[in-house]
C-alpha cells in the first residue's frame, strides 16, 4: 500500500489563506473568505464525487482530522458511503422519562378515601376536602408528590396565613399528613416540607401573632358573687338529688 503523503503541518496551517488546501489522500482544509476554517474529506464512490465535512479547525486538530479521514477512507474502500453511514449512526436522544410519581391531588384523594371514612362528623369531612379544593389543588394539585418542596407549601399557605389563619393552620396539618402518607408508601423521600416545628415556623408568623384576640366585656361587680357561687350551688343540687334517689 502506497504511503500517504501529508503536506500540511500545524505551522503551515497558520499561514494559509482563502482556498482549499490538500493534505493528502482526500483530506482538505477549507478556508472561506470570512475566515471560517473547516476540514473536508473528498471521495469518489459509484462514479460520484462527494465532500464529507469533518468539523471546524477550532474543534478538530490536524491529527484528529487525519484520523477521521482515515476511518472514512476505510468505509469507501469497502464500498460504503461514509456520509450515509454516519447518518445512520447518529444516536437520537431518548425522550425524557415522565415522572411516574402520582400527583398531590391523587395522593390526597386516596388518603381521604381511606382516612376520612373513620370520621363521624360530616362537617369535618367536608372541611377536609374543601380546604384542599380551594387552596391546595390549584397550586400543587397536579405536581408530582415527590417534587413538592417547602416553597410549594408556602405558596399555598402564605396568601391566607394572616387573613384566614385558622383555616391555613388546619390546611397545613392536612398537607403534612398527606405528604407523610406518601413517604410511608415510598412515593417520596426526605423531610416533610409541611412540618411546622423547626421548619415552617421559621417562615410564617405564629398564630398568636396574626390571629385576633377575642375580648369579653368585663363582668359587672354585682354579678360576681353569683358567678362564683353558681358552680357550688349546682354541685350541691346534684348531690341532694343523688341522696334522694338513693333513699
Amino acid at each position: 500500500m502506497a504511503r500517504l503523503i501529508q503536506q500540511l503541518t500545524e505551522a503551515k496551517i497558520r499561514t494559509l489563506t482563502v482556498g482549499l488546501h490538500h493534505d493528502g489522500a482526500g483530506l482538505y482544509l477549507q478556508i472561506k473568505p470570512g475566515g471560517a476554517r473547516s476540514w473536508i474529506y473528498r471521495f469518489r464512490l459509484n462514479g460520484r464525487t462527494r465532500d464529507m465535512g469533518l468539523g471546524a479547525l477550532a474543534d478538530v486538530s490536524l491529527v484528529k482530522a487525519r484520523d477521521k479521514a482515515s476511518a472514512a477512507r476505510a468505509l469507501v474502500n469497502d464500498g460504503i458511503d461514509p456520509i450515509e453511514y454516519t447518518r445512520t449512526q447518529v444516536i437520537i436522544p431518548a425522550a425524557p422519562k415522565r415522572n411516574s410519581s402520582p400527583n398531590f391531588e391523587e395522593v390526597a384523594e386516596s388518603y381521604m378515601a381511606d382516612r376520612l371514612k373513620r370520621l363521624r362528623n360530616e362537617v369535618h369531612r367536608h372541611q377536609w376536602r374543601q380546604t384542599l379544593l380551594d387552596y391546595a389543588y390549584p397550586i400543587i394539585g397536579k405536581m408530582p408528590v415527590n417534587e413538592i418542596e417547602t416553597n410549594d407549601v408556602l405558596a399555598v399557605l402564605k396568601p391566607i396565613w394572616e387573613s384566614k389563619c385558622e383555616t391555613a393552620a388546619r390546611l397545613r396539618g392536612r398537607i403534612e399528613r398527606i405528604l407523610a402518607r406518601a413517604t410511608v408508601e415510598g412515593l417520596r423521600r426526605g423531610a416533610n416540607p409541611a412540618t411546622w416545628r423547626g421548619h415552617l415556623q421559621e417562615a410564617l408568623p405564629a398564630r398568636s401573632e396574626v390571629q385576633p384576640v377575642k375580648h369579653f366585656r368585663a363582668m359587672e361587680f354585682r354579678d360576681r358573687g353569683a358567678a362564683v357561687l353558681d358552680p357550688y350551688r349546682r354541685a350541691y343540687r346534684r348531690s341532694v338529688r343523688c341522696s334522694v334517689g338513693r333513699n
